[in-house]
């Protein structure tokens, strides 16, 4: 699957949150993400795994209770079934990579 520029359509998925899935297969999937400073991603868990990697801004993560805030740069992995949330504190850009493929994202 190949996904040009042309071919994206952010959904806004909560008030200033954007999600695009760039790709996905049997077993993994991509998504970017714009975050609009001040927006929040409630705390949440689902069975996948995901890796979130910061393309621009600055976020605070809650994960299983505990806050860290990651930068452009910056990484973290969350395991399947982990509470987790997260805070814009800029605009931000955001990868997730879920795996396996987030199936909800998908659904129209």
């Amino acid at each position: 699957m190949v996904t040009h520029a042309v071919d994206k359509h952010p959904e806004e998925v909560m008030p200033g949150v954007l999600r695009t899935v760039l790709s996905y297969g049997e077993k993994l999937m991509l998504t970017e993400n714009f975050l609009k400073e001040g927006s929040q991603v409630p705390a949440h868990a689902h069975p996948h795994e995901q890796i979130t990697y910061v393309v621009r801004g600055t976020v605070k993560f809650t994960l299983s209770g505990k806050e860290f805030v990651l930068a452009a740069g910056e990484c973290c992995l969350i395991p399947g079934n982990e509470p987790h949330g997260v805070e814009a504190l800029s605009d931000c850009v955001l990868l997730d990579a879920f795996s396996p493929p987030r199936e909800d994202f998908l659904q129209k």
